[in-house]
C-alpha cells in the first residue's frame, strides 16, 4: 500500500524544543455522566511547546503537513524544514530543524532508527 509517512523531527530535537522553547499550558476538563446519575469532573493540565505554522506541504494523496515555527525562551526563532522526503512505499518525511538563518540545529543521520528500513 502507498501512503505518506510522516517521521518528524529527530527525538533530540524534540527534547532540546521542550527544554529550550516556550511553553503554553493546556488544560482540559472532561465531565462523565454515569449510569447511577453521578457526574465526575476531572481537570487536567499540560505544557506544551508554544508553535506557529509558517509553512505547509502536501503529501502524494494531497494531505497537507505543517512545518512549525518555535520561539526560545532567549527570543530566537527556530523552524522546522523539509531534510529529505524519500521513497519507500510512498514519501518519508523526514524533518530538520534551523536557525532563522537556515543554520541547521537538528539533522536526521543516516544511522538513525527512521533510515534503517532502506
Amino acid at each position: 500500500m502507498r501512503c505518506d509517512q510522516y517521521v518528524g523531527l529527530p527525538p533530540s530535537a524534540k527534547k532540546w524544543i521542550d527544554e529550550n522553547c516556550k511553553v503554553k499550558i493546556v488544560k482540559t476538563v472532561t465531565t462523565t455522566t454515569f449510569s447511577d446519575g453521578r457526574v465526575e469532573t476531572k481537570e487536567y493540565t499540560r505544557s506544551e511547546p508554544e508553535m506557529t505554522s509558517y509553512k505547509k506541504f502536501s503529501g502524494m494523496f494531497g494531505d497537507e503537513y505543517a512545518l512549525h515555527e518555535y520561539e526560545t525562551v532567549k527570543g530566537l526563532k527556530i523552524r522546522e524544514f523539509m531534510q529529505s522526503d524519500e521513497w519507500s512505499s510512498g514519501p518519508v518525511f523526514h524533518l530538520g530543524l534551523e536557525y532563522e538563518d537556515h543554520n541547521p540545529i537538528f539533522l536526521w543521520k543516516r544511522c538513525d532508527k527512521c533510515f534503517e528500513f532502506y
